[in-house]
């Protein structure tokens, strides 16, 4: 007969050999527990292998060229965004010199324009000037001047002008240095005329007197012994009034020498 205790043990010896995948394997049980304290220390300190650290010495290098090409990407990055603010700077420099060349332009054809209606003008008046010198002031034949072109410079025309204002210039001033021809004449014609007047008196008056002779040869006795001269006689007028025109041309004449002078 088998007790209690017996099927006990028989049960716990059974199942120390059914398989269970919920339980762990079995340590294997060390005789010295000193040696196995000892033991595990040991593996956590141990020093790592050579290959390990240059493992970690290689990543530690690449982290560090990593961190130097990550300085420089930003480095260059500032850089590129100067750069480009620079550009956008110029840009805007450049549209606005844009903006005032074309401004300047503007103005520059609105003068030419001004400038161009004004040569017009002047070419115009020169022209002008240019004929009315060619014509002489006596109403004759045109003087030596010759046409103006009308294509010519306004420079030209200048000159042109200018010659002709010198050579009327000229012209007048000798004319002013000769004497006035015709108060001249003027003057001579008078004195003519005066000549003859005091020719005809004395015509006039020699013969009075040889008819007074002969009236008083006849009457004697009834002659007056002082006899007044009569207080005018004929051509006393026209004698004062000739005198008159010389003493005015003979002054113009005097003027006119001044004046040249």
């Amino acid at each position: 007969a088998v007790g209690p205790a017996q099927s006990y043990r028989r049960d716990a010896a059974a199942s120390a050999f059914t398989f269970d995948p919920c339980r762990r394997p079995p340590v294997p049980l060390v005789a010295d527990q000193s040696v196995a304290a000892s033991a595990a220390p040991a593996s956590q300190d141990a020093a790592p292998s050579p290959r390990l650290e240059a493992r970690l010495r290689a990543a530690e290098g690449e982290a560090v060229r990593l961190e130097e090409a990550l300085e420089a990407a930003r480095q260059r990055e500032e850089s590129a965004l100067a750069e480009v603010e620079l550009l956008r700077l110029e840009v805007e420099r450049s549209g606005a010199e844009r903006c005032a060349a074309e401004e300047r332009a503007d103005a520059a054809e609105a003068a030419m324009a001004a400038l161009s209606g004004d040569a017009v003008g002047a070419r115009a008046a020169l022209l002008e000037g240019l004929a009315l010198e060619g014509q002489p002031e006596d109403g004759s034949s045109t003087s030596g001047l010759g046409c103006a072109v009308p294509e010519a410079g306004l420079a030209d025309l200048a000159t042109s002008l200018l010659a002709a204002c010198k050579r009327r210039d000229e012209e007048r001033r000798g004319a002013a240095a000769c004497p006035p021809v015709g108060a001249a004449r003027e003057v001579f014609a008078i004195g003519t005329k005066l000549w003859r007047l005091q020719q005809a008196q004395r015509a006039m008056g020699a013969s009075d007197y040889s008819a007074g002779s002969s009236r008083d040869t006849s009457s004697r006795g009834n002659r007056v012994l002082y006899a007044l001269p009569q207080p005018r006689q004929a051509g006393d007028d026209v004698a004062a009034r000739l005198l008159t025109e010389m003493s005015q041309a003979l002054r113009e004449f005097e003027q006119g020498l001044a004046g040249a002078a």
